[in-house]
């Protein structure tokens, strides 16, 4: 199971740190449980998104107007 991290902790089990807004990956139901409890993690996981669906933006296709260039001098 995948839940965003809502508050920074170190993992006593394995010692790895883990900052706000990381993702939290186990199956052991019950550190899950422990860890909401403390207020380190949300209470809802993360939805599985499959790579192959995310659409990664060229760089000359954006939202903003192109940077517009001085005039020569």
């Amino acid at each position: 199971m995948k839940i965003v991290v809502t508050e920074a902790f170190f993992d006593k089990n394995t010692g790895e740190p883990y900052n706000r807004g990381e993702i939290f990956e186990s199956d052991d139901k019950k550190r899950i449980k422990e860890l909401r409890a403390g207020g380190y993690l949300a209470s809802d996981a993360v939805e599985e998104v499959p790579e192959s669906s995310e659409e990664k933006p060229d760089a000359e296709q954006t939202d903003q107007p192109p940077a517009e260039t001085p005039p020569a001098e």
